[in-house]
C-alpha cells in the first residue's frame, strides 16, 4: 500500500526525484496525489487509514516517510479473507506490528481520548487473537479479528505517530535484517517497563490493556512475545551490548523517540546502569 502510495504521488516534475528532494526540503505540501483505494492483503501496517507511505533507502542506510493529508486513502476495503493464505512469519510480524502501533499511541505525548479508545480495543484485541492464530491460521474469525485491530491501530497511530518502539526498530531492520514487525515489538516490554510510572494518566490508560498490576506487566508482555517465538533480548538479533545501549540513546533522541511521553526523551542509565536495569532485556 505504501508503493501504491508513493507511485499515486505526482510532483510538478512528474519524477520520482521531486518527491525525494521534497522530503529533503521538508515541502511536501507542493506534492499532489492521485486518489487511492487501499486493500490490505495483510493484517498489521494499518497503511489503509493513514497519511502516510515509508520506504527505505538502503543505499544510505535511512527510513523516508511521505506524510501529507492527500495520502489518506479515499476507500479502505478491508477483507480478512484475502489474509487467509498468508504465511505464518507475515502472520506474525504483521499483527505485533499492529500491537505496537497501539501501545506507541498510548506512551506518546500526542495521545488523546479518541486515539486512546482506538489503541485500547487494538492491542486487547492482538493480545487475545493472535496466538490463537498462529495456531490456526486458516479460522477466517480470527483472521477477521486480526485484521480489526490493524484497522484500529491504524487509526489510532494516524492521530499520534509512533513513539521510541520504533525509533528503536529501524537500526535493527537496517543493521541486523529484522522484519519491520518484528524490530519494532521485540523491545515493547522494554519500552513499557520505562513507560510504567512515568504519567499518571497514561499509566490508567495502560492498565485498561494490562490489568492493574502494572509493575508486572512487562514481564508478561514478555511472555506473549517468547511464547510466540519472539526473542525480547537484543543479544538474540547479534546485538553486543554496547551497541544496544548507543541504539536506545540514539532512538530518545530521534523523531520518533521525542513523542515518548511528555514529548521528552527517556531516562536510559549510561554505561553499567543500563546493563544492569535492562539486562533481563538485553541478554
Amino acid at each position: 500500500m505504501d508503493t501504491g502510495k508513493i507511485l499515486a504521488t505526482i510532483t510538478r516534475e512528474r519524477k520520482f526525484e521531486g518527491i525525494m528532494e521534497a522530503i529533503a526540503r521538508g515541502e511536501t505540501g507542493c506534492l499532489n496525489a492521485l486518489p487511492v483505494i487501499a486493500v490490505p492483503t495483510t493484517a498489521g501496517t494499518g497503511s489503509e487509514v493513514t497519511p502516510w507511505a515509508t520506504f527505505w533507502d538502503k543505499k544510505i542506510g535511512r527510513k523516508h516517510s511521505l506524510h501529507y493529508p492527500r495520502l489518506f486513502p479515499e476507500r479502505a476495503l478491508v477483507d480478512p479473507e484475502l489474509t487467509i493464505t498468508l504465511p505464518p512469519e507475515p502472520t506474525l510480524a504483521g499483527g505485533l506490528d499492529a500491537l505496537s502501533h497501539a501501545l506507541e499511541a498510548i506512551w506518546n505525548r500526542n495521545a488523546n481520548p479518541i486515539s486512546d479508545q482506538y489503541a485500547i480495543a487494538a492491542a486487547k484485541e492482538v493480545l487475545r487473537t493472535l496466538p490463537a492464530l498462529m495456531e490456526a491460521p486458516g479460522e477466517l474469525p480470527l483472521r477477521s479479528a486480526m485484521a480489526k485491530a490493524a484497522l484500529l491501530s491504524g487509526l489510532a497511530f494516524s492521530n499520534t505517530q509512533t513513539a521510541l518502539a520504533h525509533s528503536i526498530s529501524y537500526p535493527m531492520t537496517l543493521r541486523y535484517g529484522l522484519p519491520h514487525g518484528i524490530a519494532c515489538s521485540f523491545c515493547l516490554p522494554l519500552v513499557l517497563r520505562m513507560a510504567c510510572g512515568k504519567n499518571g494518566e497514561r499509566d490508567n490508560v495502560l492498565r485498561q490493556v494490562f490489568g492493574n498490576d502494572l509493575d508486572r506487566a512487562p514481564e508478561r508482555l514478555g511472555v506473549f512475545l517468547e511464547d510466540l517465538g519472539v526473542s525480547t533480548g537484543f543479544s538474540g538479533y547479534g546485538v553486543r551490548c554496547e551497541d544496544a545501549e548507543h541504539i536506545i540513546e540514539q532512538a530518545g533522541s530521534g523523531p520518533r523517540g521525542r513523542n515518548f511521553i511528555q514529548g521528552q526523551p527517556p531516562h536510559v542509565p549510561n554505561g553499567a546502569g543500563i546493563r544492569n536495569e535492562f539486562q533481563a532485556v538485553m541478554v
